[in-house]
């Protein structure tokens, strides 16, 4: 990602009232302050190594998907790895509470 592809990214985001600090280009979760201080990191953004990412605050219900070239359909993607990885978290927080009670 090209540092004005990542300004225009940040930008982006500082729109909807987000500022994550730096974006790293994993395609992983990445949780930050959101919208509102005493919701604690209610933000959130997946950008893979390409030109789009998915960002959101939790606590607001807010959720958008970047790309660079705005001609082209959005790509959900992002979106459906976001999910996938959000579905794991819960199971393995279900299953381990069901080991608690055992």
């Amino acid at each position: 990602m090209s540092v004005d592809a990542t300004a225009s990214l940040q930008f982006a985001m500082a729109e909807d009232r987000l500022r994550p600090g730096k974006i790293i280009r994993d395609g992983r979760i990445h949780r930050f302050r959101g919208q509102r201080k005493s919701t604690g990191d209610s933000g959130w953004y997946v950008a893979p190594e390409r030109t789009n990412a998915i960002f959101g605050d939790r606590f607001s219900g807010l959720k958008q998907t970047w790309k660079t070239d705005e001609t082209t359909k959005p790509d959900k993607q992002p979106l459906a790895e976001w999910k996938a990885a959000q579905k794991r978290r819960d199971e393995k927080k279900w299953a381990a509470r069901r080991e608690l009670k055992g």
